[in-house]
């Protein structure tokens, strides 16, 4: 991916994210490890670890990506039908976007266990 496509960083960085994803998914979180992600993103050590430190960041990083798409989501429906009057609305809108999608939920189940485990 580094050596041979010039993408801009925002759209190598969410493609190692999405690999790290598939295989949080597939061998949990824990048991994933940063040569797992090299070798299915077919990407050189060096490239990876020119961005992502651990797998903690490509976690974080995947959790940011969501957590922007939700915000998006809440500002098109807001801008659409002036909705969200008060806190508790909102919340729970953006409640039912994380437990909406399996995948969204599992991830972020991931990132909690491992903020708490790190802790």
């Amino acid at each position: 991916m580094c050596r041979n496509q010039r993408l801009p960083t925002h759209v190598r960085k969410l493609r190692m994210c999405v690999t790290g994803k598939d295989i949080f998914l597939l061998k949990s979180f824990s048991k994933t490890t940063m040569e797992d992600v090299m070798k299915k993103a077919k990407i050189s050590k060096g490239c990876l670890y020119s961005y992502y430190k651990n797998t903690y960041e490509i976690l974080h990083d995947l959790v940011a990506y969501y957590n922007y798409n939700i915000l998006e989501n809440l500002r098109s429906i807001i801008d659409k039908h002036r909705e969200f009057n008060n806190f508790d609305l909102v919340l729970n809108k953006i409640i039912d976007t994380i437990f909406a999608e399996k995948e969204i939920r599992a991830i972020y189940a991931l990132f909690l266990i491992s903020i708490k485990n790190s802790a």
